[in-house]
């Protein structure tokens, strides 16, 4: 991913770290793609070659990562792939794709100390990753409203309530940089470089579950509410389910034609929401398709469809938007 980076002369903000040592870790990258009866999705990533799928016969998931004992996963982030900076435009002989790959943090606990691997590569593609980094941390902290985390070079922190299940934060430094040795820790920055979310894997059921019988989003005292949650956290589990996602745009603002696939939405709230839209005025929103979902009980009667297809099952409780829909049974496609 190319940063444009934006020099504040700003007392307490961190200074350059151009002039520190690093240490430098080279992995291979994969790829799988997608087809479907759309616009075609390219990307520019270079990456191995992996069988072709269909809507019917998704990619195998990779391995779930171990949740117990020394080496257990404790914490995963993901960035947002849309930031402020995408919408100055590319530098010429930037890829415009890679202006809006992603991080994905894995933070292990390895007994007496915790590890972190970061992945960068397309936001909707886990399988598509350009680099790959691993750090020791300098520091931990986690429990049930916060996170705090840092190395060399790098800070990350997040904050949440307590019947939540993803943190809402950011982080400061450069993600995709080796790490870097400094004698002294380097202040953070006037605000967050990065926007990210991030979960405990041990931890991410829902307070609020649908109810077919009632159409409801119900909590286990049969009150009804929905989960605060955020399209990054739904875009890498594909967990939605009665998710509050009114005002949110479902591709994050990417330029390229992007499939969303077998995403749970289940009880959702859409109102003023949008399947995509462009984060420049002059460009036309891109072709999103959001294929097999679960959107029984969802509300879509509020929804922007600009240029795409939802096709996925519903329930008597499911509101459409106000586009043309085709259902058969209790499956729906709609397009724009």
């Amino acid at each position: 991913m190319k940063t444009i980076v934006i020099a504040l002369a700003l007392i307490g903000c961190s200074q350059s770290t151009e002039d520190q040592s690093i240490v430098q870790q080279d992995t291979p990258s994969t790829d799988v793609s997608a087809t479907f009866d759309a616009p075609s999705i390219h990307s520019t990533h270079t990456s191995l070659s992996a069988p072709e799928y269909s809507k019917d016969t998704p990619p195998s998931e990779p391995e779930p990562p171990q949740t117990d004992g020394e080496g257990a996963v404790v914490l995963q982030c993901t960035s947002s792939a849309w930031d402020y900076f995408s919408t100055w435009g590319a530098p010429e002989g930037t890829d415009l794709e890679e202006m809006f790959d992603v991080h994905r943090i894995t933070i292990t606990d390895q007994g007496d100390h915790h590890m972190a691997l970061v992945q960068t590569g397309h936001p909707h593609n886990p399988f598509d990753v350009i680099n790959t980094v691993e750090h020791r941390l300098t520091y931990f902290e986690q429990d049930d409203n916060g996170i705090r985390l840092d190395w060399h070079g790098v800070g990350l922190s997040g904050w949440k309530n307590e019947e939540q299940t993803v943190f809402t934060g950011g982080a400061w430094g450069d993600l995709e940089r080796p790490t870097i040795i400094a004698e002294d820790p380097l202040a953070p920055p006037c605000g967050y470089e990065v926007i990210l979310s991030c979960w405990d894997p041990n931890d991410v059921e829902p307070q609020f579950q649908y109810d077919a019988d009632t159409g409801l989003c119900l909590d286990a005292d049969g009150v009804e509410g929905l989960n605060h949650s955020s399209v990054e956290y739904i875009r890498d589990t594909k967990d939605g389910e009665c998710a509050y996602l009114d005002w949110a745009v479902l591709n994050e603002l990417v330029p390229f034609n992007t499939k969303l696939d077998s995403w749970n939405l289940r009880g959702a709230s859409f109102n003023a929401g949008a399947l995509s839209e462009s984060p420049d005025d002059q460009l036309q929103p891109a072709f999103v398709v959001l294929s097999n979902a679960q959107l029984q009980g969802a509300d879509l009667s509020n929804f922007s469809v600009p240029n795409g297809v939802i096709e996925g099952s519903i329930d008597g409780y499911s509101k459409l938007p106000n586009i043309d829909c085709n259902i058969n049974g209790s499956r729906v496609e709609c397009m724009n």
